[in-house]
This record gives C-alpha cells, sequence and structure tokens, in this order.
C-alpha cells in the first residue's frame, strides 16, 4: 500500500490556503479513440494522453523520460538507454499487474507490459484503465525531492545495470538495478539539509537500508533496515546526505519493473518537508532558506510557509519552550 497520505505527524492547512490539484493516479487507454491515426497492434499496446501523464508527474515536481522530437516512436521495444520510464500498473479490466513500460513524446505516448513481447492481442482496450500502483497523494507539508536539489551518485562497489548513471533511480525515468541483479547503493545528497520523512520507492519485493549523515558528527548512521516499497521514518530525520543500499536487486523479484530484454529498474526517491507551520525565529541570527534572506538582529518572524535553517541564535514553536540549540529547534520544527 502506498503510504504517502496520512500518516504520521505533519501541518494541517489552514482555511486560507488554496485547495491543492490532485491528479488522478490513473491512465485512460484511448486505443478506439486513436485508431484512425495509430495502430494499437489489437491491443497489444496502450495509447495515453501525453496531458495525462504530465499531470501526473508534474504533481511531485518531476520530470520523466520522453524522446525531445515527434519522431516515429512505435518502433521502441525496450527502455536501457532510458528512452522511455517503466512503472507498476494494474489493468482495472484483466486484473493483471506488472510493469508498465511507456515511451512519449510532445504527442503521443504509448505503452506495453515489460517486455514488450509479453503482450497479446487484447490486452489493452479502448476505456481500460491502468492503475499507477506506487503512485499517491502526499500528506500535507510534504513533498518528493526535486531533481534540482539532490546530487545522485553511485557507490564505489556499484555497477549497474546497462551502466546508467544514478540519476535514473528518480520516478520517471528507466529506474535501475545492479549489475546481473546484485547489490546497489544510492548516494543522495541534498544542496541543504532538510528534515526527511521516508522514501518513495516500488521496491515492493526487493528490501532496502537507509543511512543518514549526521550534520554534527559526521557519522555514518542506520535509520532504518529491509524496507520495501514506500515507507515514512517514525519522525523526520535533519540530514543533508543519504544512501540506500540493496544488497540484492533480483530482476525476477522486480515484479515487471525490469527485464532483460525490456530494461527497466527500481525508483527510490527522499520524501522531504515542504511546510512548516508555527515557527518564531529569533535573531541575533538565523537564516531562511527558501526564499533565502537573513534576518537582522531583534528580528522575531513568524514563518508559515517556508522551510526554516537556524545557524544561530534561537527559535520557537507553537507549545514549545525557547530552544537554544539548531539541533532542538529542528527536532520540534520535524515535530509540527
Amino acid at each position: 500500500p502506498c503510504l504517502c497520505r496520512n500518516t504520521g505527524p505533519a501541518p494541517s492547512p489552514t482555511d486560507d490556503e488554496p485547495t491543492e490539484h490532485i491528479p488522478d493516479f490513473f491512465l485512460n487507454v484511448l486505443n478506439e479513440t486513436e485508431r484512425s491515426n495509430l495502430d494499437t497492434e489489437d491491443g497489444k499496446i496502450a495509447i495515453f494522453s501525453v496531458e495525462e501523464i504530465k499531470d501526473i508527474f508534474l504533481y511531485h515536481d518531476q520530470d520523466y523520460s520522453h524522446l525531445m522530437t515527434d519522431d516515429d516512436i512505435f518502433g521502441m521495444t525496450h527502455i536501457k538507454e532510458n528512452q522511455g520510464f517503466v512503472l507498476r500498473a494494474k489493468c482495472n479490466r484483466t486484473g493483471r499487474e506488472d510493469g508498465l513500460m511507456i515511451w512519449s513524446n510532445s504527442t503521443h505516448a504509448f505503452g506495453s507490459w515489460n517486455p514488450r513481447d509479453s503482450s497479446s492481442a487484447g490486452d489493452f482496450m479502448d476505456d481500460d484503465v491502468l492503475t499507477l500502483l506506487d503512485y499517491c497523494p502526499l500528506s500535507y507539508g510534504r513533498r518528493i525531492a526535486t531533481s534540482s536539489e539532490v546530487t545522485y551518485s553511485l557507490s564505489n562497489d556499484t555497477t549497474t545495470e546497462w551502466n546508467l548513471p544514478a540519476e535514473m533511480i528518480q520516478f520517471g525515468q528507466c529506474g535501475l538495478v545492479g549489475q546481473s541483479g546484485g547489490a546497489m547503493e544510492i548516494h543522495y545528497e541534498l544542496t541543504q539539509a532538510l528534515p526527511v520523512w521516508g522514501v518513495w520507492s516500488d521496491s515492493v519485493d526487493l528490501p532496502y537500508d537507509v543511512m543518514y549523515e549526521d550534520i554534527f558528527s559526521g557519522t555514518w548512521m542506520i535509520q532504518e533496515e529491509n524496507l520495501t516499497g514506500t515507507e515514512l521514518f517514525p519522525a523526520a530525520v535533519f540530514a543533508k546526505k543519504w544512501k540506500i543500499r540493496w544488497e540484492s536487486t533480483d530482476i525476477s523479484k522486480s515484479n515487471g519493473l525490469t527485464t532483460p530484454s525490456g530494461g527497466g529498474g527500481l525508483h527510490a526517491q527522499l520524501i522531504v518537508q515542504y511546510l512548516i507551520a508555527g515557527i518564531t525565529v529569533t535573531s541575533p541570527s538565523a537564516t531562511v532558506a527558501q526564499p533565502s534572506a537573513l534576518l537582522t538582529p531583534t528580528t522575531t518572524t513568524q514563518v508559515s510557509s517556508t522551510y526554516v535553517q537556524v545557524t544561530s541564535g534561537t527559535c520557537e514553536t507553537d507549545g514549545y519552550e525557547t530552544l537554544t540549540s539548531l539541533q532542538e529547534c529542528m527536532t520540534a520544527a520535524s515535530e509540527l
């Protein structure tokens, strides 16, 4: 099950905040609508709306792998070079749950089960609905860390199948597995330390461990072990550097996300704090990270729509006494 929504302590929206647009986390098959223009191969492939795909990925501030031109995309058979992306889906008509490969350009999008030659005539029919099994709304105050604020790298002992780079671990990309289904370790470095609430992942049958570097001691700490799928931590952890490690990425346990002929892989991204309400930062000196600003001495400000990083001075939170250290402030903030 998806654990991104309504779990753990998180701020609640106020009455004057706008209603969030939440897309439908499924894709409608448009085979009959497009039959006059596109060959659906008797239902072996599914035609999708590019706008539906964009809506789903923009909700999480994510990009997705697609061809940059309107050249014919229907000859594509694999995603081993990130020509397309893969996700877990379920066809509500047939009940089939599997890895769904999707290729897209600015005009058309189509998909097939992974690998493409495993699809049969009639697998995809007009008006079929494909539920995206690992996509869901996020609880208020949380978001997925975007590609612009995370640097991805591979550990020294990791080689990926098809020699793909670490950033392919993001949803909307082809995904990653270790070479020959072996161990894989991905390093995540945020542009600044943030409260991290958990991991968004489709690795539902391949366990992984999560580690972070303590910002005060520089020691690597084990946060959670043997996690599967999307998981939230008991409380947010304030850190900048993270590692996620799989001891095995056996493709036979990837639920169709990876196949030898189709390619593809697992995905995992950090869930971070978006909004902390009810924090008062008092100088002598404090830094507001978004937008960047320096609070002048004797300034007190109520911060309700941005993450606050206190470099010195004190901060206060609703329901807490005055806090005098960075660690105390961040711990209290994560609990709001």
